[in-house]
């Protein structure tokens, strides 16, 4: 549901951002903090995003007396595609979601519960490692899993791991 508050919070406020309404840290702090928690370097790379998509939406043809469904339809995908970039920055999950703990020592597999126990974790369900339950771990360490994600911890750690039909 969070998921859904975000995207729509962000969708519907890009415009304001657009017409010069908000600055990008103002978007960030009323428009993505009041649903996820984010580090200073993801807002940065929000911030970037936002920038560099204003230039975008700058060259998105319109007319004068409004648009037309054309440009109302190229303008609707371009705000969907920035929200999802935004959306993949802030790393919002979904319950049972598969998911990446990268320590910095290793990396293990699992799945998103929620919230952690201790400040700033998300509870995870890891599925390899030693420990293999429920643990809290910091948000910064827990990211989507993506094929892409696990060539680069395979390539860092010299071993790989990755879910299969048993788990």
């Amino acid at each position: 549901m969070k998921n859904i508050e975000l995207k729509s919070e962000i969708e519907n406020n890009l415009v304001n951002y657009y017409a010069n309404s908000i600055t990008s840290s103002d978007f960030v702090n009323n428009h993505i903090r009041k649903f996820v928690s984010i580090d200073k370097e993801k807002e940065e790379k929000i911030c970037d995003v936002l920038a560099q998509s204003q230039r975008g939406w700058d060259n998105i043809e319109c007319d004068a007396e409004g648009a037309t469904k054309e440009q109302d339809a190229e303008m609707d995908k371009y705000l969907e595609e920035v929200t999802f970039e935004i959306l993949e920055i802030c790393s919002v999950f979904d319950f049972n979601e598969r998911v990446v703990w990268d320590s910095g020592f290793g990396y293990e597999i699992g799945y998103f519960l929620g919230e952690g126990t201790s400040y700033d974790t998300w509870l995870i369900d890891v599925k390899t490692g030693l420990i293999v339950e429920p643990c809290s771990h910091s948000k910064s360490e827990v990211f989507k899993y993506t094929t892409e994600l696990i060539n680069k911890l395979t390539a860092k750690y010299g071993y790989e791991k990755r879910f299969s039909e048993l788990f």
